[in-house]
């Protein structure tokens, strides 16, 4: 078979142009650290590799998303920590207060300390975030969520804002100021109590208890005593549930629960059993500053001080319990973002991993490739050479 000298040049000169182009190829994957340079290289592969990086991105996106979460939920339950301790603080005043050895310097000195720690309150009510966005406001960030203005109620709104922190989680990173400073159930969180400001004796509630929670029924009660021996329960609508011989510190049951009266109360004194409401922290401590700051004349002033302390420390319990209860609320969301961390780390690991596997190259066989391709370039090369330089007149 008869093979002419341009049929052969040709052919050479292609493989050596193919070589040439899968040597530089090899040298750029070695370069580049990938093999798949072009969608040519290998379309399924450049598509499942694309799918991969999105994947990671979204990832990471979540891993910023949980930074983002994690600092927000920090800071708050930072504030929260100092707002347990202020209350707790508070509640030793109360306690301190709540004895007849006081002079009315030393009221003035706890009422002093006191309306401190009322400022400090609202100064942790209107806590701001490093962006600038008030920390208890709801989704109205940019809006001081508490004022005082006399009284202090919550401006900001019930929003509740969520951060995507996987592919099938979210976590709450915001909690609204009425919910934490202002949902607090006063009394024993079922039922409070109170003395009639207009009462004449010395009678004095106390907190009570539920005796029986299948009975209860959420609605007001009085207590009246038709002389000062004797008593009488009603009910919001004037009916008579029961009645008795009063004796100090003795339990009165009705409506599943079980209050007592010390002290001696007068014809026509009255107390008031009704269902617990929701009250903001610094109406708790806004009345007991005003106890303080009451001027005490009498008996029955002695006991309208006592009667407001004792309030005072049981509603300033119900707050550090309600604060607390929001601190472990925090610490579950916190503990549910590392845990949703470590998870993420682990699919961004074998994300990365599939990806790398199909993309990166193979350095050890790479080399080896672009050893070989070199090898027979220069083959083909000599052999091409050799080819040309042949010719009949070296044979005569």
């Amino acid at each position: 078979m008869r093979v002419s000298s341009y049929s052969f040049t040709r052919y050479a000169v292609k493989a050596i142009n193919d070589k040439q182009q899968t040597i530089a190829k090899l040298q750029t994957e070695i370069g580049t650290g990938k093999k798949l340079l072009s969608p040519s290289d290998s379309p399924s592969e450049v598509a499942t590799a694309e799918n991969l990086s999105a994947s990671i991105q979204r990832v990471q996106q979540y891993e910023m998303n949980t930074t983002l979460a994690s600092q927000r939920l920090t800071q708050e339950e930072t504030v929260l920590t100092h707002v347990s301790d202020a209350l707790t603080r508070m509640k030793e005043l109360a306690i301190q207060a709540n004895t007849g050895i006081l002079s009315a310097g030393d009221k003035a000195a706890i009422s002093a300390e006191a309306s401190a720690i009322r400022g400090q309150l609202l100064d942790y009510a209107n806590s701001q975030t490093p962006s600038g966005d008030y920390l208890f406001a709801g989704g109205k960030g940019d809006t001081k969520p508490f004022n005082d203005e006399g009284s202090i109620a919550y401006r900001g709104d019930q929003t509740d804002r969520y951060i995507q922190i996987s592919d099938s989680r979210r976590v709450k990173s915001t909690d609204s100021g009425d919910r934490i400073f202002s949902r607090i159930l006063d009394g024993n969180g079922v039922f409070s109590t109170v003395a009639d400001v207009g009462n004449s004796g010395t009678g004095m509630i106390e907190g009570g208890t539920v005796t029986a929670i299948a009975a209860y029924q959420p609605k007001a009660h009085s207590i009246s005593f038709t002389d000062p021996a004797h008593y009488e329960v009603r009910d919001d609508a004037g009916n008579l549930v029961t009645s008795g011989a009063y004796s100090p510190g003795q339990g009165i049951s009705f409506n599943g629960l079980e209050v007592s009266i010390n002290g001696a109360p007068d014809t026509g004194d009255q107390f008031i059993v009704k269902p617990a409401a929701n009250t903001n922290v610094f109406d708790f401590v806004d009345n007991f500053v005003s106890a303080l700051n009451t001027a005490v004349h009498s008996d029955t002033d002695q006991a309208s001080y006592y009667q407001a302390m004792g309030q005072a420390i049981g509603n300033l319990d119900r707050s550090i319990e309600h604060i607390q209860s929001r601190r472990s609320d925090l610490g579950s969301r916190l503990s549910y973002i590392d845990t949703t961390v470590a998870e993420n780390k682990s699919i961004d690991y074998l994300l990365n991993k599939t990806r790398g596997e199909i993309e990166d190259t193979d350095f050890a066989k790479a080399a080896s490739d672009l050893q070989y391709q070199m090898t027979t370039l220069d083959a083909v090369r000599k052999t091409y050479l050799q080819m040309q330089s042949m010719s009949l007149f070296n044979y005569m």
